[in-house]
């Protein structure tokens, strides 16, 4: 009992002194919007189904139960990732394969290829470097487009290609205006674009 009145007496001075208050206050640094991505571009490829995951570096989730292989490129358009009967399998000569795993880029051929399997399943997600950029240096208050993202795609001998835009939304803004730029984002068909 001593020791519970020692807390409350203790919360009490605290709060009095502002030290527990709850609101704006308390946090600080907080960034006035969030740089995020969204998904307008996507190959016509029968099963195949995408979505954006959203965090503080985002990224991709891919699902593929088609019939041929299909090949995602990196960033210098070297084979990234292929997905086949056999699963997912990832290129560890990629340089955005190496990119992503904190490597330096070993100055293999961009078109070299060195195969690993990274899931047996037909569904891989990772967060792509093409899906980061650096926020606006001016904060107009109203949402930005900043630059465009692609990732290229092979499947069946054609090349097409996965991309959007990537954008700074405000804090401020609305849930209903960020819910509208995110409702074909976890789409699971695919489109003619």
């Amino acid at each position: 009992m001593r020791s519970a009145i020692l807390a409350l007496m203790a919360s009490s001075f605290l709060f009095s002194q502002g030290l527990l208050a709850h609101g704006p206050e308390e946090f600080e640094d907080v960034p006035p919007g969030l740089v995020q991505a969204n998904l307008t571009d996507r190959p016509a490829v029968e099963g195949l189904q995408l979505m954006l995951l959203e965090g503080q570096q985002q990224g991709l989730m891919v699902s593929y139960q088609g019939t041929q292989p299909l090949m995602l490129h990196g960033k210098a358009n070297e084979p990234f990732l292929r997905f086949s009967d056999n699963g997912v399998e990832a290129n560890l000569d990629s340089r955005t394969w190496q990119q992503m795993q904190g490597q330096n880029n070993s100055g293999a051929d961009d078109q070299s290829t060195n195969w690993v399997s990274v899931a047996s399943n037909n569904r891989y997600a990772w967060m792509d470097p093409r899906l980061s950029t650096a926020a606006p240096t001016s904060n107009t208050g109203e949402r930005q487009t900043l630059t465009q993202w692609q990732i290229a795609v092979t499947h069946d001998e054609q090349q097409s290609h996965v991309g959007g835009e990537l954008y700074w939304r405000p804090l401020a803004e609305t849930d209903h205006d960020h819910d509208h730029d995110h409702d074909h984002d976890h789409d699971d068909h695919s489109h003619d674009h």
